[in-house]
C-alpha cells in the first residue's frame, strides 16, 4: 500500500520539482540546452498527456468525497506544477523562434500550439514549399481520403475489375487509374509503395493507398486552433475569430438557400444513416446540419491561418515570397490576403 505523504513532505518535493523546472528554462533561454524539433514534438505531446492526467486527478479528487485525500491532492499539485513548467519551457523556446513569435502574436495561439506547429511543420524550397502541401499534411484538404486497409483492398480490386474483358492491366496502369479516382499524385503513391518493399507490387499499391495521407498529431493541433478561434470570435481584435464568424454567417445563408443540396445528397449516400437523427433530417431537406456548417467555417479560418503561417515561415527560411496558392495563381480567386494584412 502507498504511504500517504504529509503536507510538509509534499511541499518539499514540489520545491525540488520547481527548482528543476527553473533550471531547465534557464538552460533553454541561454542556449545551454538546445532542443531539436523531435524534442519539441515529445514535449508538446507530454504537455497534453500531463493535462489529461491533471484533469483525471481532479475528477478523482472530487469523487473520493470525505475519504483521506492528501496523496491525491499532492499528485494534483504535482501535475499542475509539471504542466506549468512545460508551458514555461515551451514559452522560452518559442520566444527564440521568429516563426513561433509571429504565431503567438495571433489571438488564440499560445506557446503550446506555436511549439507544436514548429515541431511538425518545416517550410523550405524542397519541403512543404507550397501552402497546398501544408493543408494536405495537416488534414485540411477535404479531397484527401483515408481509405484504410479494408477499403483500400476493395478499392483496388474494384478498379482492377473495370479492366475485365480487356488485356490485364499492368501495375502502372492500375496505379494511374487508382490515382485518377482518388485524386492522388502518382509520384506520391510510387514513393509510398517503396516504403514497404523495394520492388513495387499490387500488395504495396494497396498499402500505399491505405496509408493515412496526413499527420494525425498536426491535424489534432489544427482542430485545437479552430476551437481557439471559435472561443475568441467575440473579441474585436481577433482577426481569425472574426473571419470564422463572418464565414459561418455566409455559409449559413447559402445553406438556407439550398445551395449545398448536392453536398447534402452526397452526405446521405456516403454516410448511410441507419437512424433518424437531426443531421439526417437536415440532409434530407437539402441542407447541411449546423455542426457541418460550423466545421466548414472553422476549417476556413484554420486554412487561412495556415496560409499565413506558411508565408511567414517561407520568407523567414528562404528569404523570398512563397509560391502563390493554386487557387490564386491558376484558379478563379483573385484576392490574396497577406499575413502582413492581418490586424
Amino acid at each position: 500500500m502507498l504511504k500517504e505523504l504529509t503536507i510538509e513532505e509534499g511541499q518539499a518535493l514540489l520545491v525540488t520539482v520547481e527548482k528543476l523546472g527553473r533550471d531547465l528554462i534557464k538552460a533553454i533561454q541561454t542556449d545551454t540546452l538546445r532542443l531539436s524539433r523531435a524534442d519539441i514534438r515529445f514535449i508538446v505531446d507530454l504537455y497534453y498527456q500531463q493535462q489529461k492526467l491533471r484533469k483525471a486527478t481532479t475528477s478523482q479528487l472530487l469523487a473520493i468525497g470525505d475519504e483521506p485525500k492528501v496523496l491525491v491532492s499532492w499528485f494534483l499539485r504535482q501535475a499542475e506544477t509539471v504542466e506549468n513548467q512545460i508551458k514555461r519551457a515551451l514559452a522560452a523556446w518559442t520566444n527564440k523562434d521568429p516563426i513561433s513569435q509571429w504565431a503567438k502574436s495571433i489571438i488564440g495561439i499560445n506557446s503550446i500550439i506555436a511549439a507544436g506547429l514548429a515541431a511538425h511543420v518545416w517550410v523550405s524550397r524542397d519541403q512543404t514549399n507550397t501552402v497546398g502541401k501544408l493543408w494536405s499534411l495537416a488534414g485540411q484538404d477535404p479531397r484527401s481520403v483515408w481509405l484504410g486497409d479494408k477499403k483500400a483492398k476493395k478499392f483496388v480490386a474494384d478498379v482492377k475489375a473495370e479492366f475485365q474483358g480487356k488485356k490485364k492491366p499492368t501495375l502502372e496502369q492500375l496505379l494511374l487509374s487508382c490515382c485518377e479516382k482518388t485524386q492522388k499524385k502518382p509520384e506520391s503513391v510510387r514513393a509510398a509503395m517503396l516504403r514497404f518493399a523495394p520492388k513495387p507490387s499490387e500488395a504495396n499499391l494497396v498499402k500505399a493507398l491505405a496509408f493515412r495521407p496526413w499527420n494525425a498529431r498536426l491535424k489534432t493541433l489544427c482542430w485545437k486552433i479552430g476551437e481557439s478561434f471559435v472561443k475568441v470570435k467575440g473579441n474585436p481584435d481577433s482577426w481569425y475569430g472574426r473571419l470564422y464568424r463572418q464565414r459561418k454567417e455566409w455559409e449559413s445563408a447559402r445553406n438556407m438557400a439550398l445551395e449545398f443540396k448536392d453536398q447534402a445528397a452526397k452526405a446521405l449516400r456516403d454516410k448511410d444513416y441507419k437512424r433518424d437523427t437531426d443531421a439526417k433530417k437536415e440532409y434530407e431537406q437539402g441542407r447541411l446540419p449546423p455542426a457541418h456548417i460550423h466545421a466548414r467555417a472553422k476549417r476556413y479560418a484554420v486554412k487561412m491561418f495556415l496560409a499565413h503561417y506558411h508565408e511567414v515561415a517561407y520568407i523567414t527560411n528562404v528569404g523570398e515570397d512563397p509560391p502563390k496558392p493554386w487557387c490564386i495563381a491558376y484558379g478563379e480567386h483573385v484576392d490574396w490576403i497577406r499575413a502582413s494584412e492581418v490586424s
